[in-house]
């Protein structure tokens, strides 16, 4: 900024030797990129001031920084990911250690150990959520498996439903439903239960599935027709 100012009186004093247009218009651009630079100094230098904490939060100070964990703290909050802040506390950590620490507050806790137990609280607090989140997400998934559809009826007429897509519909010459009796099975179970709200029997619905097995269909009065 001296030097800024110094050149600018230089060019002043010297004035009368930027006769003519094309001088003059090199004199005028100068001025302006001094003035220019000395804005740009002064919105650097602005941003840079800030106030110093309070001594009696100052853990402790070098010869180039003080440490203040209050402040430290208030500029991790700043940051939104779990990951940012431990980056940061982590490298005030660094900083710290790698400081020729002249003077510490002793009515203070270490500055590098409360940063130390703020990780440790960021990444309990991260696991625990975690924790929550995935339990929550279980409980959605058990409350959805437990709204299964009630059969009001005699379990033979579906699981002869389910037979008949598997042997006899064949809409463009493959049984309309192509699966295992076992797989079919699985799904009623999981999917349906019984009028008084019981689970079905897997081997009784495999035996109900089973071709062979044509004594256990219902009634043609009670049996879908495809």
């Amino acid at each position: 900024m001296q030097w800024l100012n110094k050149f600018e009186k230089l060019l002043t004093l010297n004035d009368d030797l930027f006769n003519g247009v094309r001088n003059q218009n090199r004199h005028t651009k100068f001025m302006i990129s001094i003035e220019t630079k000395r804005n740009k100094i002064l919105d650097e230098q602005s941003k840079l001031v800030k106030a110093k904490p309070a001594k009696k939060y100052i853990n402790a100070e070098s010869e180039d920084r003080y440490f203040s964990f209050k402040e430290t703290r208030e500029n991790m909050e700043l940051l939104a990911d779990n990951k940012e802040k431990i980056y940061f506390l982590t490298s005030e950590i660094y900083d710290y250690k790698t400081e020729d620490i002249i003077t510490k507050n002793q009515k203070l806790p270490e500055f590098d150990a409360e940063c130390e137990k703020m990780i440790g609280k960021i990444q309990t607090l991260a696991k625990l959520r975690a924790e929550i989140e995935a339990s929550r997400c279980t409980e959605i998934i058990a409350e959805k498996n437990s709204e299964k559809i009630i059969l009001n009826g005699p379990l033979n007429i579906i699981t002869n439903a389910f037979k008949q897509m598997m042997t006899s519909v064949k809409p463009n010459g493959k049984p309309y439903l192509q699966k295992r009796i076992k797989d079919i099975a699985d799904f009623l179970a999981d999917n349906f239960v019984d009028e008084n709200g019981n689970t079905l029997s897997k081997d009784t619905l495999q035996t109900y599935l089973s071709p062979g097995r044509n004594d256990k269909d219902p009634n043609s009065d009670q049996m879908i027709k495809f």
